[in-house]
């Protein structure tokens, strides 16, 4: 018998009484055969913030995947009006790093054009864009950017040493990965540069030890030193660093100057 989750979902979202439409949901999430339906039919109209842990608390037995969570996103469904959704979104972080892509997501499209919301979770943000899980995910086209938006947010708005400190460590913590270079290349070169021309003191160091690093040289020469970004400003993002910083560093490491040149 073929099932038609758009009627359902019509159907769930004409029901008045909030106690069945909790009762449906309670009984479709333990139903093995019909739990692929749970996040459709819990963003049918105006879903709780029990709706949302009801479907959190399946990803974290295992029966959907953290990806699922991503369906809160869109459509203005997440329950932002509940002033405890925000703790729920830092608790899902903290507790399943495999979420924190969606938790994201959901944040940054709901807080478009309020910036009341984006400050309420500027924290969670900053902790967000800096994490392994969230900067592996914007190679993608579409959180890549979003990614991109949100540190240039915060670099714009007064950011701590501390996270500053943490965004390079986890720019060369990334490039250390193999593939990292093309994925990171749109959005990251133009961050570095950011970083470069208004925190050299502290995130030039940092990326000078991924310069010292084997694993991460080439990458990261190539990031520094290729122009023609996507954004404003299409010059290299080492010609952001300070003269003075620039010309001490390159006298004592003339062996990568020319591959700087290179791109």
């Amino acid at each position: 018998e073929e099932q038609n989750p758009q009627l359902v979902r019509g159907m769930l979202s004409a029901i008045r009484d909030r106690n069945i439409v909790s009762e449906i949901l309670d009984r479709v999430a333990v139903d093995g055969s019909l739990r692929h339906l749970l996040v459709p039919l819990s963003t049918a109209a105006n879903p709780s913030v029990e709706d949302f842990d009801r479907v959190v608390d399946q990803v974290k037995a295992g029966c959907l995947p953290p990806a699922s969570l991503h369906a809160f996103a869109y459509g203005s469904v997440a329950p932002f009006s509940d002033d405890s959704f925000p703790k729920r979104l830092q608790e899902l972080s903290q507790t399943l790093p495999a979420a924190r892509p969606a938790v994201f997501e959901i944040i940054v499209v709901n807080s478009c054009r309020n910036a009341e919301r984006w400050n309420i979770c500027r924290a969670l943000i900053e902790e967000l864009v800096v994490s392994a899980e969230v900067i592996t995910a914007a190679k993608g086209a579409q959180i890549g950017y979003e990614w991109h938006e949100n540190v240039k947010g915060i670099l714009d708005h007064q950011p701590s040493d501390q996270w500053v400190s943490a965004l390079a460590a986890a720019l060369v913590r990334e490039l250390a990965q193999e593939s990292a270079c093309l994925g990171l290349h749109q959005y990251a070169s133009d961050v570095i540069g950011l970083l470069l021309g208004r925190h050299s003191r502290i995130a030039w160091p940092i990326l000078l030890k991924g310069l010292r690093d084997e694993e991460t040289r080439f990458r990261l020469v190539h990031i520094l030193g290729k122009s023609g970004r996507p954004f404003e400003n299409t010059s290299s993002p080492l010609w952001n660093l300070p003269a003075a910083e620039l010309r001490a560093w390159a006298q004592v490491n003339r062996d990568l100057v020319p591959l700087m040149l290179h791109f």
